[in-house]
């Protein structure tokens, strides 16, 4: 997912991660982008900020159980620019 002044949304709340790690490539330069991910996702950020960020921005609930069986990485670059990961309640 690239973003380059400019942004995007990338809606997975009706998606199934297959087991095993799954990775997520995510570059924004002045621009930003917003994932939206099911509640139960386990999910590690390995991005790289330069004058921007990328946010979990998710409000878990304290009775969803993650499924450790199956990670979503998102790895990538964000220069003047960001991102946020966030859930549908």
């Amino acid at each position: 997912m690239t973003s380059i002044f400019g942004g995007g949304d990338l809606d997975l709340s009706r998606s199934h991660l297959a087991p095993g790690t799954n990775v997520l490539e995510v570059t924004c330069v002045f621009g930003g982008n917003t994932i939206i991910v099911p509640e139960d996702w386990n999910i590690k950020l390995e991005l790289t900020p330069i004058l921007g960020g990328f946010s979990d921005s998710r409000k878990l609930s304290s009775n969803v159980q993650t499924d450790l069986s199956r990670v979503l990485i998102i790895k990538g670059l964000a220069i003047f620019g960001g991102g946020e990961l966030k859930c549908h309640r």
